[in-house]
Protein backbone atom coordinates (compact mmCIF):
# COMPACT_ATOMS: atom_id res chain seq x y z
CA UNK A 1 0.00 0.00 0.00
CA UNK A 2 1.48 4.06 -0.67
CA UNK A 3 1.70 6.38 1.71
CA UNK A 4 -0.38 9.09 1.11
CA UNK A 5 1.19 12.50 1.84
CA UNK A 6 0.05 14.49 4.53
CA UNK A 7 -0.48 18.14 3.95
CA UNK A 8 -0.29 20.94 6.64
CA UNK A 9 -3.83 22.81 7.84
CA UNK A 10 -3.69 25.45 5.36
CA UNK A 11 -3.68 23.29 2.31
CA UNK A 12 -6.31 20.44 2.64
CA UNK A 13 -7.19 20.10 -0.79
CA UNK A 14 -4.32 18.29 -1.74
CA UNK A 15 -5.08 15.56 0.76
CA UNK A 16 -8.88 15.15 -0.52
CA UNK A 17 -7.75 14.63 -3.85
CA UNK A 18 -5.13 11.92 -2.98
CA UNK A 19 -7.28 9.74 -1.13
CA UNK A 20 -7.49 7.60 -4.53
CA UNK A 21 -4.10 6.20 -3.99
CA UNK A 22 -5.30 4.18 -1.30
CA UNK A 23 -7.97 2.81 -3.82
CA UNK A 24 -5.78 1.92 -6.85
CA UNK A 25 -2.64 1.35 -7.18
CA UNK A 26 -0.25 4.03 -7.95
CA UNK A 27 1.15 4.00 -11.59
CA UNK A 28 4.86 3.20 -11.79
CA UNK A 29 5.63 6.55 -13.37
CA UNK A 30 4.32 8.42 -10.44
CA UNK A 31 6.35 6.87 -7.98
CA UNK A 32 9.64 8.42 -9.67
CA UNK A 33 11.62 10.52 -7.28
CA UNK A 34 14.31 13.28 -7.88
CA UNK A 35 13.95 16.88 -9.13
CA UNK A 36 10.87 17.92 -11.39
CA UNK A 37 11.62 17.93 -14.69
CA UNK A 38 10.89 21.21 -16.35
CA UNK A 39 10.41 22.13 -20.17
CA UNK A 40 11.71 25.36 -19.83
CA UNK A 41 14.51 27.32 -18.49
CA UNK A 42 14.02 28.86 -14.74
CA UNK A 43 12.14 32.04 -15.19
CA UNK A 44 13.60 34.71 -12.46
CA UNK A 45 11.71 37.24 -11.74
CA UNK A 46 10.09 36.46 -8.30
CA UNK A 47 13.00 37.23 -6.21
CA UNK A 48 14.77 39.70 -7.74
CA UNK A 49 13.43 42.94 -5.95
CA UNK A 50 13.83 41.47 -2.68
CA UNK A 51 16.98 40.10 -3.62
CA UNK A 52 17.99 43.49 -4.91
CA UNK A 53 17.87 45.23 -1.68
CA UNK A 54 20.53 43.13 0.42
CA UNK A 55 22.77 42.39 -2.93
CA UNK A 56 26.34 43.02 -3.27
CA UNK A 57 25.08 44.42 -6.57
CA UNK A 58 22.58 44.69 -9.45
CA UNK A 59 22.92 45.23 -13.05
CA UNK A 60 22.06 45.18 -16.65
CA UNK A 61 24.33 43.00 -18.53
CA UNK A 62 24.44 41.11 -21.57
CA UNK A 63 25.30 37.04 -20.70
CA UNK A 64 28.80 36.02 -22.83
CA UNK A 65 30.06 32.32 -22.82
CA UNK A 66 28.14 30.56 -20.36
CA UNK A 67 29.18 27.24 -19.73
CA UNK A 68 29.22 24.14 -17.35
CA UNK A 69 31.75 24.20 -14.43
CA UNK A 70 30.37 20.38 -13.17
CA UNK A 71 27.00 18.60 -13.22
CA UNK A 72 25.11 21.20 -11.64
CA UNK A 73 27.43 24.37 -11.50
CA UNK A 74 27.51 27.04 -14.38
CA UNK A 75 29.46 30.04 -14.91
CA UNK A 76 29.43 32.94 -17.45
CA UNK A 77 30.96 36.68 -17.83
CA UNK A 78 28.58 39.38 -17.72
CA UNK A 79 29.35 42.57 -19.91
CA UNK A 80 27.72 45.19 -17.51
CA UNK A 81 25.65 48.00 -19.39
CA UNK A 82 24.38 49.10 -16.31
CA UNK A 83 24.74 49.50 -12.41
CA UNK A 84 21.98 50.14 -10.90
CA UNK A 85 23.33 49.24 -7.28
CA UNK A 86 26.95 48.15 -6.05
CA UNK A 87 30.54 48.80 -6.88
CA UNK A 88 30.63 47.41 -10.46
CA UNK A 89 31.11 49.34 -13.41
CA UNK A 90 30.14 49.94 -17.05
CA UNK A 91 31.47 47.93 -19.36
CA UNK A 92 33.11 45.74 -16.63
CA UNK A 93 32.87 41.76 -16.86
CA UNK A 94 32.74 39.89 -13.72
CA UNK A 95 31.93 36.17 -13.58
CA UNK A 96 28.69 35.24 -12.42
CA UNK A 97 27.83 31.50 -11.22
CA UNK A 98 24.70 29.71 -10.76
CA UNK A 99 23.46 26.45 -10.29
CA UNK A 100 21.00 23.89 -12.41
CA UNK A 101 19.33 21.47 -9.82
CA UNK A 102 16.56 20.28 -11.99
CA UNK A 103 17.19 17.37 -14.19
CA UNK A 104 16.21 17.83 -17.56
CA UNK A 105 15.71 22.09 -17.61
CA UNK A 106 17.60 23.71 -20.20
CA UNK A 107 20.22 26.25 -18.82
CA UNK A 108 18.76 29.62 -17.67
CA UNK A 109 21.22 31.93 -19.69
CA UNK A 110 22.18 31.41 -22.84
CA UNK A 111 25.15 33.58 -24.61
CA UNK A 112 23.94 37.34 -25.46
CA UNK A 113 21.05 37.15 -22.77
CA UNK A 114 20.45 40.29 -21.87
CA UNK A 115 19.27 39.90 -17.88
CA UNK A 116 18.55 42.37 -14.91
CA UNK A 117 20.57 40.61 -12.14
CA UNK A 118 21.00 40.86 -8.08
CA UNK A 119 24.49 39.39 -7.31
CA UNK A 120 25.84 38.08 -4.14
CA UNK A 121 29.48 36.86 -3.32
CA UNK A 122 30.22 33.16 -4.31
CA UNK A 123 29.30 30.56 -1.08
CA UNK A 124 32.19 30.05 0.64
CA UNK A 125 30.99 26.21 1.14
CA UNK A 126 33.76 23.23 0.30
CA UNK A 127 31.79 22.61 -2.72
CA UNK A 128 31.52 26.47 -4.45
CA UNK A 129 35.61 26.79 -3.24
CA UNK A 130 36.32 23.96 -5.54
CA UNK A 131 35.09 25.24 -8.43
CA UNK A 132 36.03 28.79 -8.25
CA UNK A 133 39.54 28.16 -5.89
CA UNK A 134 40.17 31.72 -7.30
CA UNK A 135 37.43 33.07 -5.37
CA UNK A 136 36.94 35.60 -8.30
CA UNK A 137 33.15 36.30 -9.18
CA UNK A 138 29.84 36.86 -7.86
CA UNK A 139 26.61 34.32 -7.84
CA UNK A 140 23.43 35.00 -9.35
CA UNK A 141 21.92 35.48 -5.74
CA UNK A 142 18.61 33.80 -4.25
CA UNK A 143 20.05 30.59 -5.31
CA UNK A 144 20.33 31.76 -8.94
CA UNK A 145 16.52 33.21 -9.18
CA UNK A 146 17.46 36.72 -8.78
CA UNK A 147 16.93 37.74 -12.28
CA UNK A 148 14.91 39.40 -14.84
CA UNK A 149 15.11 38.25 -18.30
CA UNK A 150 15.04 40.85 -21.28
CA UNK A 151 13.99 43.54 -18.82
CA UNK A 152 11.60 46.19 -20.38
CA UNK A 153 13.32 50.21 -19.49
CA UNK A 154 10.45 50.88 -16.75
CA UNK A 155 11.32 48.01 -14.69
CA UNK A 156 15.04 49.23 -14.79
CA UNK A 157 14.61 52.89 -14.09
CA UNK A 158 11.92 52.13 -11.37
CA UNK A 159 14.26 49.19 -9.57
CA UNK A 160 17.12 51.37 -9.97
CA UNK A 161 14.96 54.57 -7.91
CA UNK A 162 14.08 51.83 -5.04
CA UNK A 163 17.00 51.21 -4.76
CA UNK A 164 18.94 54.50 -5.05
CA UNK A 165 16.85 55.45 -1.64
CA UNK A 166 18.13 55.20 2.13
CA UNK A 167 16.69 51.80 3.55
CA UNK A 168 14.37 53.97 5.73
CA UNK A 169 12.93 55.45 2.95
CA UNK A 170 11.98 52.88 0.54
CA UNK A 171 9.46 52.23 4.15
CA UNK A 172 7.84 55.74 3.88
CA UNK A 173 6.04 57.95 1.33
CA UNK A 174 9.50 57.76 -1.31
CA UNK A 175 9.68 54.23 -1.73
CA UNK A 176 5.57 53.75 -1.74
CA UNK A 177 5.19 55.61 -4.92
CA UNK A 178 8.26 53.91 -6.57
CA UNK A 179 6.83 50.49 -5.75
CA UNK A 180 2.88 52.03 -7.03
CA UNK A 181 4.75 52.77 -10.31
CA UNK A 182 6.69 49.32 -10.60
CA UNK A 183 3.30 47.50 -9.38
CA UNK A 184 1.45 50.01 -12.09
CA UNK A 185 4.19 50.37 -14.85
CA UNK A 186 6.34 47.09 -14.36
CA UNK A 187 7.36 44.32 -15.80
CA UNK A 188 4.22 41.86 -14.67
CA UNK A 189 6.18 39.26 -12.71
CA UNK A 190 8.57 42.35 -10.93
CA UNK A 191 4.79 44.19 -10.28
CA UNK A 192 3.18 40.99 -8.60
CA UNK A 193 6.59 41.38 -5.95
CA UNK A 194 6.03 45.28 -5.45
CA UNK A 195 2.60 44.75 -3.85
CA UNK A 196 4.04 42.18 -1.95
CA UNK A 197 6.49 44.43 -0.97
CA UNK A 198 3.80 46.89 -0.14
CA UNK A 199 2.45 44.55 2.36
CA UNK A 200 5.28 44.56 4.33
CA UNK A 201 4.98 48.19 5.07
CA UNK A 202 3.95 49.69 8.33
CA UNK A 203 1.09 51.99 8.48
CA UNK A 204 0.92 51.96 4.58
CA UNK A 205 -2.68 53.81 4.37
CA UNK A 206 -0.59 57.16 5.99
CA UNK A 207 1.92 56.42 3.57
CA UNK A 208 0.38 56.57 0.37
CA UNK A 209 1.44 59.67 -1.94
CA UNK A 210 -0.95 61.52 -4.81
CA UNK A 211 1.90 59.99 -7.17
CA UNK A 212 1.56 56.69 -5.36
CA UNK A 213 -2.48 56.45 -5.17
CA UNK A 214 -3.07 57.73 -9.03
CA UNK A 215 -0.58 54.92 -9.98
CA UNK A 216 -2.50 52.53 -8.02
CA UNK A 217 -5.53 53.83 -9.59
CA UNK A 218 -4.08 53.84 -12.96
CA UNK A 219 -3.30 49.65 -12.41
CA UNK A 220 -6.98 48.95 -11.18
CA UNK A 221 -8.39 50.66 -14.15
CA UNK A 222 -6.16 49.20 -16.57
CA UNK A 223 -7.73 45.72 -17.69
CA UNK A 224 -4.95 45.61 -20.02
CA UNK A 225 -2.64 44.28 -16.87
CA UNK A 226 -2.75 41.07 -15.40
CA UNK A 227 -5.86 40.60 -13.53
CA UNK A 228 -3.97 38.31 -11.10
CA UNK A 229 -1.96 41.65 -10.23
CA UNK A 230 -5.17 43.60 -10.34
CA UNK A 231 -6.51 41.41 -7.17
CA UNK A 232 -3.63 41.08 -5.95
CA UNK A 233 -3.90 45.13 -4.84
CA UNK A 234 -7.65 44.79 -4.15
CA UNK A 235 -6.77 42.25 -1.40
CA UNK A 236 -3.84 44.87 -0.38
CA UNK A 237 -6.85 47.42 0.52
CA UNK A 238 -8.73 45.17 1.96
CA UNK A 239 -6.03 43.94 4.38
CA UNK A 240 -4.63 47.52 5.16
CA UNK A 241 -8.16 49.07 4.92
CA UNK A 242 -6.54 51.63 2.07
CA UNK A 243 -9.18 53.82 2.03
CA UNK A 244 -7.75 56.43 -0.14
CA UNK A 245 -8.18 53.85 -3.40
CA UNK A 246 -11.96 54.26 -2.48
CA UNK A 247 -12.88 55.98 -5.40
CA UNK A 248 -10.73 53.66 -8.00
CA UNK A 249 -12.30 50.66 -6.33
CA UNK A 250 -15.78 51.60 -6.61
CA UNK A 251 -15.61 51.95 -10.41
CA UNK A 252 -15.20 48.11 -10.18
CA UNK A 253 -18.55 47.61 -8.62
CA UNK A 254 -20.61 47.39 -11.73
CA UNK A 255 -22.05 44.59 -13.71
CA UNK A 256 -20.18 42.43 -15.52
CA UNK A 257 -16.92 43.41 -13.82
CA UNK A 258 -14.52 40.38 -13.85
CA UNK A 259 -12.92 42.09 -10.46
CA UNK A 260 -16.67 43.51 -8.78
CA UNK A 261 -17.30 40.70 -6.27
CA UNK A 262 -13.10 41.07 -5.10
CA UNK A 263 -14.20 45.01 -5.13
CA UNK A 264 -16.69 44.69 -2.86
CA UNK A 265 -14.84 43.01 -0.61
CA UNK A 266 -12.11 45.70 -0.05
CA UNK A 267 -15.08 48.18 -0.02
CA UNK A 268 -16.62 46.18 3.15
CA UNK A 269 -13.23 46.15 4.63
CA UNK A 270 -12.80 49.75 3.91
CA UNK A 271 -16.27 50.72 4.99
CA UNK A 272 -16.27 47.95 7.87
CA UNK A 273 -18.86 46.23 6.01
CA UNK A 274 -21.27 46.55 3.29
CA UNK A 275 -25.01 48.08 3.19
CA UNK A 276 -27.86 44.97 4.26
CA UNK A 277 -30.00 46.27 1.25
CA UNK A 278 -26.75 45.77 -0.63
CA UNK A 279 -26.04 41.92 1.33
CA UNK A 280 -29.49 41.25 0.72
CA UNK A 281 -29.36 41.97 -3.26
CA UNK A 282 -26.06 40.36 -3.19
CA UNK A 283 -27.86 36.68 -1.42
CA UNK A 284 -30.40 36.78 -4.90
CA UNK A 285 -28.28 37.46 -7.15
CA UNK A 286 -28.17 34.95 -10.42
CA UNK A 287 -24.18 35.23 -10.43
CA UNK A 288 -23.11 32.85 -8.16
CA UNK A 289 -19.49 34.47 -7.57
CA UNK A 290 -21.87 37.19 -6.22
CA UNK A 291 -23.77 35.13 -3.78
CA UNK A 292 -20.71 33.84 -2.65
CA UNK A 293 -19.21 37.28 -1.54
CA UNK A 294 -22.96 38.05 -0.27
CA UNK A 295 -22.64 35.19 1.80
CA UNK A 296 -19.16 36.48 3.09
CA UNK A 297 -20.80 39.09 4.28
CA UNK A 298 -23.56 38.18 5.78
CA UNK A 299 -23.03 38.98 9.32
CA UNK A 300 -25.62 40.32 11.12
CA UNK A 301 -28.23 37.41 12.59
CA UNK A 302 -31.06 38.16 10.27
CA UNK A 303 -28.81 37.18 7.12
CA UNK A 304 -28.71 33.21 9.14
CA UNK A 305 -32.06 32.17 7.47
CA UNK A 306 -30.77 32.98 3.77
CA UNK A 307 -27.01 31.51 4.65
CA UNK A 308 -28.43 28.23 5.92
CA UNK A 309 -30.35 28.32 2.47
CA UNK A 310 -27.23 28.24 0.24
CA UNK A 311 -25.52 25.67 2.14
CA UNK A 312 -27.26 23.66 -0.62
CA UNK A 313 -26.50 26.23 -3.35
CA UNK A 314 -25.98 24.35 -6.91
CA UNK A 315 -22.92 26.19 -7.35
CA UNK A 316 -19.81 25.02 -4.96
CA UNK A 317 -18.51 28.37 -4.51
CA UNK A 318 -21.36 29.63 -2.44
CA UNK A 319 -21.79 26.10 -0.86
CA UNK A 320 -17.99 26.46 0.52
CA UNK A 321 -19.02 29.82 1.61
CA UNK A 322 -21.88 29.30 3.64
CA UNK A 323 -20.29 26.62 5.14
CA UNK A 324 -17.44 28.87 6.66
CA UNK A 325 -19.85 31.59 7.30
CA UNK A 326 -22.39 29.22 9.37
CA UNK A 327 -19.23 28.26 11.26
CA UNK A 328 -17.53 31.47 12.36
CA UNK A 329 -21.26 32.27 13.29
CA UNK A 330 -22.93 29.43 14.65
CA UNK A 331 -19.90 27.77 16.01
CA UNK A 332 -20.69 24.30 18.09
CA UNK A 333 -24.85 24.75 17.20
CA UNK A 334 -23.69 24.45 13.31
CA UNK A 335 -22.32 21.58 13.59
CA UNK A 336 -25.34 19.34 11.99
CA UNK A 337 -25.93 21.91 9.83
CA UNK A 338 -22.56 21.63 8.75
CA UNK A 339 -21.64 18.21 9.14
CA UNK A 340 -23.15 16.62 5.64
CA UNK A 341 -20.78 19.19 3.45
CA UNK A 342 -18.11 16.86 4.78
CA UNK A 343 -19.57 14.56 2.03
CA UNK A 344 -19.92 16.94 -0.75
CA UNK A 345 -19.30 16.16 -4.12
CA UNK A 346 -16.94 19.01 -4.51
CA UNK A 347 -13.64 18.82 -2.64
CA UNK A 348 -13.95 22.66 -1.79
CA UNK A 349 -16.85 22.64 -0.21
CA UNK A 350 -15.34 19.35 1.58
CA UNK A 351 -12.53 21.24 2.48
CA UNK A 352 -14.48 24.29 3.75
CA UNK A 353 -16.56 21.55 6.21
CA UNK A 354 -13.26 20.37 6.90
CA UNK A 355 -11.35 23.51 8.06
CA UNK A 356 -14.63 25.03 9.94
CA UNK A 357 -15.20 21.78 11.84
CA UNK A 358 -11.34 20.92 12.87
CA UNK A 359 -11.30 24.70 14.21
CA UNK A 360 -14.47 24.14 16.48
CA UNK A 361 -11.71 21.68 18.64
CA UNK A 362 -13.64 19.00 20.77
CA UNK A 363 -16.81 20.04 20.52
CA UNK A 364 -17.38 18.56 16.56
CA UNK A 365 -14.77 15.35 17.80
CA UNK A 366 -17.77 12.92 18.90
CA UNK A 367 -19.73 13.91 15.27
CA UNK A 368 -16.88 13.31 13.38
CA UNK A 369 -15.49 10.55 14.72
CA UNK A 370 -19.11 8.92 14.41
CA UNK A 371 -19.22 10.14 10.94
CA UNK A 372 -16.34 8.46 10.33
CA UNK A 373 -16.54 5.04 11.53
CA UNK A 374 -20.06 5.21 9.87
CA UNK A 375 -18.44 5.26 6.47
CA UNK A 376 -15.94 3.48 4.50
CA UNK A 377 -12.84 4.98 2.59
CA UNK A 378 -12.75 6.69 0.86
CA UNK A 379 -15.88 8.35 2.81
CA UNK A 380 -14.28 8.63 5.81
CA UNK A 381 -11.38 11.02 4.53
CA UNK A 382 -13.03 14.20 4.85
CA UNK A 383 -13.97 13.81 8.88
CA UNK A 384 -10.66 11.81 9.41
CA UNK A 385 -9.20 15.14 7.69
CA UNK A 386 -11.15 17.06 9.74
CA UNK A 387 -9.96 15.23 13.12
CA UNK A 388 -5.92 15.73 12.54
CA UNK A 389 -7.48 20.07 13.15
CA UNK A 390 -9.27 18.82 16.31
CA UNK A 391 -6.72 19.20 18.77
CA UNK A 392 -5.75 16.55 21.15
CA UNK A 393 -9.42 15.11 21.34
CA UNK A 394 -8.93 14.72 17.56
CA UNK A 395 -5.64 12.85 17.81
CA UNK A 396 -7.32 10.49 20.30
CA UNK A 397 -10.59 9.81 17.86
CA UNK A 398 -7.88 8.95 15.23
CA UNK A 399 -6.04 6.51 17.90
CA UNK A 400 -9.53 4.80 18.22
CA UNK A 401 -10.52 4.51 14.77
CA UNK A 402 -7.26 3.55 13.21
CA UNK A 403 -8.00 0.38 15.66
CA UNK A 404 -11.38 -0.05 15.05
CA UNK A 405 -12.72 0.71 12.16
CA UNK A 406 -14.63 -2.11 9.99
CA UNK A 407 -13.00 -0.89 7.06
CA UNK A 408 -8.97 -2.03 6.10
CA UNK A 409 -8.59 0.86 3.51
CA UNK A 410 -10.12 3.74 6.82
CA UNK A 411 -7.85 2.07 9.37
CA UNK A 412 -4.92 2.82 6.89
CA UNK A 413 -5.98 6.50 6.50
CA UNK A 414 -6.23 7.42 9.88
CA UNK A 415 -2.57 5.48 10.40
CA UNK A 416 -1.38 7.83 7.55
CA UNK A 417 -3.45 11.19 9.41
CA UNK A 418 -1.54 9.87 12.31
CA UNK A 419 1.80 10.03 10.25
CA UNK A 420 2.26 6.48 10.64
CA UNK A 421 3.10 3.92 7.99
CA UNK A 422 -0.60 3.04 6.51
CA UNK A 423 0.11 -1.06 7.04
CA UNK A 424 1.01 -1.75 10.59
CA UNK A 425 4.31 -4.17 11.07
CA UNK A 426 3.78 -7.20 12.70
Amino acid sequence: MHRLPVAPARSLLPVLAAIGVLVASVPARAQQTGPVVQAGPAAGGRALLAAAETAVATVVGVIQTPSAVDRHGHEARLRVERVLAGPLETGSRPRIAWEELARGRPVRFRDGDRVLLALEPLPRTTLWRARFPDGDGYAVADRGEAFLRNPDAESIDAIAAFLALAGSLRERAPGVEVLARIAARGEPTIAATAVERLRAIPELDTRLSEPAVAQFEALLADDERPESLRRALLALAAERSLAALRPAIVALDRPGEPLGPVALDALAAIDGGLEPARIESLLEASDPTLRATGVRHAVAPRFAPAVAKLAGDPDARVRAAAVARLVADRRETAIDLVSPALFDPDPTVREAAVRGLGELGAASVPTLERLALAHPSPGAAAPLASLTLAGPEGRSALERIAVEHADEKARALARTFLGREPSPHH
